[in-house]
């Protein structure tokens, strides 16, 4: 039936989306990919593997979110959404601030340097 093949196709979509993050991670994360030697070699080893943890948890969390929300309907639309924006906002100014970080760290005001360290070691696991 058309409903069934519908079901199938949004989770084969969902599978698929799953496998292309992980070989994306998989380009990411090991210490002997081209970008982490680069990163090391530009004395910023530590704040790119904040960076790399930031997206892998930050990353791992909209698959669930599809699958309680789009997949499995468990969850109402607006509760789904609320869930996305939460998620981008934390995700992207994390993400933002950690970059700032490494990028323009004499650029930023005091506080926001502050911030960025601040931030920057919890997710590296120094501090």
């Amino acid at each position: 039936t058309l409903a069934a093949w519908r079901d199938f196709s949004k989770w084969f979509y969902w599978v698929f989306g799953l496998g292309v993050w992980i070989m994306m991670l998989r380009q990411m994360w090991p210490t002997n990919a081209l970008v982490c030697r680069i990163a090391a070699k530009n004395k910023v080893g530590a704040e790119y593997f904040a960076l790399v943890r930031l997206v892998f948890c930050t990353w791992s969390l909209y698959p669930i979110i599809w699958a309680i929300g789009d997949g499995a309907a468990t969850v109402r639309w607006e509760l789904r959404e609320v869930m996305y924006v939460t998620l981008d906002f934390i995700s992207k100014t994390l993400f933002v601030i950690v970059y700032l970080n490494v990028a323009l760290p004499s650029a930023l005001p005091q506080w926001a340097l502050a911030c960025t360290r601040f931030c920057s070691a919890r997710l590296v696991g120094h501090g």
